[in-house]
């Protein structure tokens, strides 16, 4: 694992490799190990969903059940307790090696990181039309702090998550998610002040550039098609995220080696 503390995300250049949920094509998504492993092949981010528990601890799942990832449990996170939380095997469904695998928690994922990477924090909205729980959110924002994580994580949501945050952690930067409100995520980028936004498949050259103009950064989620990520970063894609860390890590070397030498951006390789 690399040893060295990484640039904050305001001072990082561009391209990015981010490794959706950690390496997760190989090793179970939003697990400590997974992260670990995203770590020690040299990525620029990591990407991971966070919940509240019902009694109040900060966890990484991406959905709102345990149904899809965990052999033995399958309730609602927001509805299960910690302790119950934790008797989860997420591992045994990836191999029986990893058996007995347990759900990790913010905390035990900053202290990981350690500050070696930037972190893609996307906050699940649990109740959009009431708003995120401030409470829940001062409860995030005490972690990154323990951690003296701010200057290494940007924030990801919808309109809820993105409210908050900006009346809450302005200096934390936003990543918009939010496309209900707008068939265009440029435009609800802007109206939220977000220094970032995500592409899923909506993405175009046209999108791109008009975020690009407005001074947005630009992720896309997410590939493990080599060919596909070599062409984001041809059209000028700022982070790609993908589960396929290792492969996607070859091509921005790749990348990086030829715009560094040709200074020609539009290099091919």
């Amino acid at each position: 694992m690399n040893n060295y503390i990484s640039l904050p995300d305001e001072k990082m250049p561009y391209p990015r490799v981010c490794a959706h949920r950690g390496f997760s094509d190989l090793l179970p998504e939003n697990s400590l190990i997974a992260f670990g492993a995203a770590l020690a092949v040299g990525v620029h981010e990591i990407e991971f969903d966070v919940w509240e528990s019902k009694d109040g601890k900060m966890v990484l799942c991406h959905d709102p059940n345990l149904k899809r990832i965990a052999l033995n449990q399958t309730g609602v996170v927001r509805d299960l307790t910690y302790d119950e939380i934790m008797q989860a095997d997420i591992g045994s469904k990836i191999s029986p090696l990893l058996q007995g695998l347990r759900i990790a928690t913010l905390d035990e994922v900053l202290a990981l990181n350690a500050n070696r990477s930037v972190i893609n924090m996307h906050i699940k909205s649990t109740d959009p039309k009431s708003g995120y729980n401030k409470a829940t959110f001062k409860k995030i924002l005490e972690l990154l702090d323990r951690y003296d994580s701010r200057p290494y994580v940007y924030i990801s949501g919808a309109a809820d998550v993105l409210k908050l945050a900006l009346e809450e952690a302005p200096d934390i930067t936003r990543n918009c998610l939010e496309r209900k409100e707008s068939p265009d995520i440029v435009d609800n980028s802007i109206k939220y002040k977000c220094k970032k936004l995500q592409f899923f498949m909506d993405y175009s050259k046209e999108a791109l550039d008009k975020a690009h103009a407005n001074g947005i950064i630009c992720n896309y989620c997410n590939t493990e098609d080599p060919e596909k990520a070599r062409e984001l970063f041809e059209m000028g894609m700022d982070t790609v995220l993908t589960n396929s860390t290792h492969l996607i890590m070859q091509v921005w070397e790749k990348y990086h080696f030829y715009r560094k030498w040709t200074k020609n951006p539009h290099i091919g390789y």
